[in-house]
């Protein structure tokens, strides 16, 4: 097997791959194995991918009769209102 030293990486993102790996019960060695796996590997990964967006706060659409009735009365043109 082939070893690759890897130089200059900034303390925050030591302390990521660190974390990670604590979290997981792996070495720091395993951890980044993984990762180098999960973005150029073919094999598949038991864990998710980490998205940075707002994926975890999509809960789906949820009906609220109140806000459409709200909505309703918004989009109704008065005959009062000047054009």
């Amino acid at each position: 097997m082939t070893q690759i030293t890897v130089r200059k990486v900034d303390e925050e993102l030591a302390e990521k791959i660190r974390e990670s790996a604590k979290a997981a019960n792996r070495s720091l060695n395993d951890e980044v194995l993984r990762l180098l796996k999960l973005h150029y590997g073919d094999e598949p990964t038991d864990e998710p991918i980490r998205r940075n967006d707002l994926h975890k706060y999509r809960k789906g659409w949820v009906e609220d009769p109140e806000f459409d009735a709200v909505m309703e009365e918004l989009s109704t043109v008065h005959p009062d209102d000047d054009q």
